[in-house]
């Protein structure tokens, strides 16, 4: 994601120069991911296990999520008065990101024969990268009294959470 916002004043007067300027951004990106990959036979009454014949068996299940992010926020505010000259510039950049998974690998209730390898593997590779920028400049000009306000501020929060899991159960290999 890529979101910018700006903002620019300009005054000018005879006797009294205002100029106000503000800028604002906030970005949020949110990936919710549930990957399963297995064999899942129910044991109950009369139930038979499912029959995995193969050499080489793999249950793989991965998530790869990434979030990449921009937010940036730019005020610009200037004033000239023959008397006075007053501006006041704000800029503020927020950027929030989560990505949030459950990844299961699983072999339940399973019977394997002929495997020489047999492989339940679960992985997360999850990744946030965001870059959150805010700038502001303000300047007062006049004869008498100049006055120039200006504050600028960024905030990038990222959260990864993941349940990971891989499980050979209730299975004869």
């Amino acid at each position: 994601a890529v979101v910018f916002s700006g903002s620019a004043a300009v005054a000018g007067g005879g006797g009294t120069g205002l100029a106000a300027s503000g800028s604002g951004v906030w970005a949020e990106n949110q990936i919710g991911t549930r990957v399963r990959a297995g064999s899942l036979t129910l044991q109950g009454l009369g139930s038979r296990p499912s029959l995995l014949a193969a050499q080489d068996i793999a249950v793989l299940a991965a998530n790869r999520s990434r979030i990449t992010a921009f937010a940036g926020a730019a005020s610009l505010a200037a004033a000239v008065g023959g008397g006075t000259g007053a501006a006041v510039s704000v800029g503020v950049s927020l950027a929030r990101n989560v990505i949030d998974g459950e990844i299961t690998a699983e072999l339940q209730g399973a019977r394997v024969t002929q495997a020489r390898t047999l492989t339940v593997r679960a992985s997360s590779d999850a990744d946030i990268q965001v870059f959150s920028l805010a700038a502001s400049i303000a300047a007062g000009f006049g004869g008498g009294t100049g006055v120039g306000v200006s504050g600028a501020g960024a905030s990038a929060m990222n959260i990864i959470l993941a349940d990971t899991r891989a499980a050979l159960a209730d299975s004869e290999v």
